[in-house]
């Protein structure tokens, strides 16, 4: 889990403050860190493609953004493994219908895209969302970034409605779980509502 798109151009050096390299087009973007490269590219006017590899090219994640309304399957993930030798296949994959009038920013498509990463690759059984802050690494969301609250709120959800990491996998279309994790994305997407309270509190990362 505002305001106007940003250039490209923009969206590069506002990223390279966390992330350590990027290259940048009218249509594509590419950040590196972690070990990992996140390519995003504006496929066309409705349809945006974040793809995440490791430094050797092995596919990790990928999601596809496209515009529609609540009832439209706007957000598509796709968890990859090593299959053997450079081979990967599909692991796991899921949707979230989010509304999505307009395109996100390159680089908030690829902050999202870690983020839910970071969420859809755990183990369906773990209990995930127990530090205060983002629980992912900083050069994806900073939790003292302009998204950070999306964390909170996040969590608030998660904690209100008892759900998990699994609801990743499997959880009632719409259900409250689901509404969770749409809303999240939704926020890193379109808005910057701040700071995580954990910033002032100096408690960012550490366990609940």
């Amino acid at each position: 889990m505002a305001g106007c798109l940003a250039e490209p151009a923009d969206e590069a050096r506002d990223a390279s403050r966390d992330i350590g390299a990027e290259q940048e087009s009218a249509d594509s973007l590419t950040l590196s860190g972690d070990n990992r490269v996140a390519h995003a590219t504006r496929v066309n006017t409705a349809h945006v493609h974040v793809a995440i590899h490791d430094q050797v090219g092995a596919r990790q994640f990928s999601v596809d953004y496209r515009l529609g309304g609540d009832d439209d399957e706007t957000i598509r993930w796709t968890v990859f493994t090593a299959a053997g030798g450079s081979q990967e296949v599909e692991a796991a994959s899921g949707g979230l219908k989010q509304e999505l009038r307009e395109l996100p920013s390159l680089s908030d498509a690829i902050g999202a895209a870690l983020y839910m990463q970071g969420r859809a690759s755990v183990s369906p059984d773990e209990q995930a969302y127990d530090s205060h802050g983002c629980d992912i690494p900083t050069w994806a969301v900073n939790s003292c970034g302009s998204k950070g609250k999306c964390c909170d709120v996040h969590d608030s959800c998660y904690a209100k409605n008892g759900c998990t990491a699994s609801s990743w996998y499997w959880t009632l279309p719409g259900g409250a779980c689901d509404r969770c994790n749409g809303a999240v994305v939704n926020c890193i997407l379109t808005q910057n509502p701040g700071p995580s309270y954990c910033c002032a509190a100096g408690n960012c990362g550490r366990p609940r």
